[in-house]
């Protein structure tokens, strides 16, 4: 047997099957797969059974195995026991391989004499957006690294890499039992035999993390003693290391502080407990005295929403002096604000007050929130915006879940912005959000890279600067579309077209308000003709046209200045 794949498995039974799928459909076969089940109480084992009785090639092997719950350290060792392989590879279990990655990694295995390890690059996909990981991809630059590669070190995941069986066995290397960054000490107690490494220029992994209401990885369970266990296994690495250089050991610290200890756990705060979300604080003010100045200088720039002032924010300090205003309009449901709750939990970006209407004051939460006692839509928006004390402001007038990083790359885009004062992010990917799941719409995609996008018709994937809205002295007129284009056309506006915003409304709710954001100009012929397509295929009616106002009153928009008629409006 060329390679041995090994998967540890717990409750999994959403992901596992996408994950075999993904190594069945391989292109080089010569290897077995060994599932680790971990006492699962799910299905997961039923739903693993049901693959393999699917299969009917004979390669690759599938082999599933249980074992007492006892971490995934324990589960990984079992499967080190059990492998029959030349080669050793680590998978998860709701992760997933590109069809052509072990071929290509067999490939640059062969290509040098007495290899001993090859590292790949890989992606992560959050949610709805994919990243490649810049790391792994400069890495791959030279085809032969030292094992004291920098790029290497910030990589230290096991699922893009794969060891020789012989090293592990003849030198007894097994998994220590931590509860967070195991892999790391087990990568590092393997670099202690080998001398230089092989890469692989193409991608050959999928990370996988989902958002809050699709669960949690290992990684994500914020808990004390994950905290502990992790500062505990970057000793370990530290010795492992010694002798490496000051420089290597200075970029490991930099990268335990700034994704570690910031990334993994003080950006959750809002899913931390008290005891943790203490130790966290703490521990990073006494790594960051091990830092150079221009180290700490770099955390601080790129995490400056962590930090006021050049000093790291307190858990107090994130109630006190957010970034950012969420406004939830009153149209929401509970499930739809419960909905956001829980996805705002799992942001990277903590620095967010919410503001919701007091009629869902009996939803559970645990984020930064105030309430205002309006049950109308334009008057709650305009409460929210004339009460804000926040640089940054949103308002949910649709259903959306926002990506984990999302909020804060539009706040990094806006405040590295000299002139900007909305930030409107098209989707890359359009979708629609059919209860927790993400399908493909065809109207929400009409109009992209076009003049006109239905999502300009919608406050709600949009970032404002407070203090522009402010400048025009806006006042919501109740017609979301028409102040969309209002502000659109009078301040500046840019378009953020790298994520996805998945939306809750039924496509026809799409098509409406766009027609009411054109006015009686009505669409384009090329998207009106693909809505009316899209409709007829659904066998539902086209939302009509809204009527051409009368000439009187065009005739006064276009003569009577914008101040005049809002004085107008607000006497009325």
């Amino acid at each position: 047997m060329q390679l041995s794949v090994i998967i540890p498995v717990y409750n999994s039974s959403r992901t596992i099957k996408r994950t075999l799928r993904s190594l069945l459909m391989q292109t080089f076969s010569e290897f077995e797969v060994i599932l680790i089940d971990s006492e699962s109480t799910d299905d997961t084992v039923q739903k693993i059974h049901e693959f393999m009785d699917t299969l009917t090639e004979k390669q690759p092997v599938f082999r599933l195995f249980s074992q007492p719950n006892e971490g995934i350290s324990a589960s990984r060792n079992r499967g080190l026991d059990l492998a029959q392989g030349k080669i050793i590879a680590f998978c998860d279990a709701d992760d997933t391989v590109p069809p052509e990655a072990y071929e290509k990694m067999m490939e640059y295995w062969r290509l040098v004499p007495d290899c001993r390890m090859v590292a790949g690059q890989y992606d992560r996909r959050d949610g709805f957006t994919v990243h490649k990981n810049p790391r792994s991809v400069k890495m791959c630059q030279d085809p032969v690294i030292p094992r004291n590669d920098l790029d290497f070190m910030h990589g230290q995941t096991l699922w893009n890499k794969w060891f020789s069986a012989d090293i592990i066995r003849e030198n007894s290397i097994r998994f220590r039992p931590y509860l967070h960054m195991e892999d790391g000490v087990f990568l590092f107690e393997y670099l202690q035999h080998v001398d230089k490494i092989v890469t692989c220029p193409h991608i050959v992994y999928h990370y996988y993390k989902p958002l809050p209401f699709d669960g949690r990885t290992a990684s994500q369970q914020n808990r004390v003693e994950n905290l502990t266990s992790a500062v505990d296994a970057y000793k370990e690495m530290v010795k492992l290391t010694e002798g490496w250089g000051r420089i290597y050991h200075d970029d490991m610290l930099q990268r335990m502080v700034s994704t570690v200890l910031i990334g993994d756990y003080y950006r959750r705060i809002w899913e931390l407990d008290p005891e943790t979300t203490h130790l966290a604080y703490e521990t990073i003010l006494e790594a960051m005295k091990g830092l150079d100045e221009q180290r700490r200088e770099e955390i601080i720039l790129s995490s400056s929403d962590m930090f006021r002032n050049g000093i790291l924010r307190s858990p107090e300090d994130f109630v006190k002096y957010p970034i950012l205003t969420i406004a939830v309009s009153p149209k929401y449901s509970k499930y739809q604000v419960r909905t956001l709750l829980d996805n705002l939990i799992g942001q990277i970006f903590p620095c967010f007050q919410v503001v919701l209407p007091t009629k869902f004051q009996d939803v559970p939460q645990n984020v930064n929130i105030r309430y205002i006692a309006e049950d109308q839509e334009r008057e709650f928006f305009q409460k929210a915006l004339d009460q804000a004390r926040t640089p940054y402001i949103a308002f949910l007038d649709l259903p959306i879940i926002y990506d984990m990083r999302l909020l804060r790359q539009l706040y990094n885009r806006l405040e590295n912005m000299e002139h900007g004062d909305i930030l409107d992010m098209a989707s890359a990917r359009p979708v629609l959000l059919d209860k927790k799941h993400t399908v493909q719409s065809d109207v929400v995609n009409i109009g992209y890279r076009q003049e006109y996008f239905p999502l300009d018709a919608f406050f709600s994937n949009k970032m404002f600067r407070t203090s522009a809205i402010r400048g025009l002295r806006f006042h919501f007129s109740g017609n979301n579309a028409r102040d969309c284009c209002l502000l659109d056309a009078v301040l500046t506006s840019h378009r953020f077209r790298n994520n996805t915003i998945p939306v809750a409304v039924r496509e026809d709710t799409f098509i409406r308000c766009a027609l009411e954001a054109e006015g009686s100009r009505g669409l384009p012929e090329n998207i009106l003709h693909s809505c009316s397509r899209i409709m007829h295929e659904q066998q539902r009616p086209m939302p009509k046209l809204p009527k051409r106002a009368p000439l009187y009153r065009r005739v006064f928009r276009k003569v009577v200045p914008l101040s005049v008629r809002r004085k107008m409006q607000n006497k009325d």
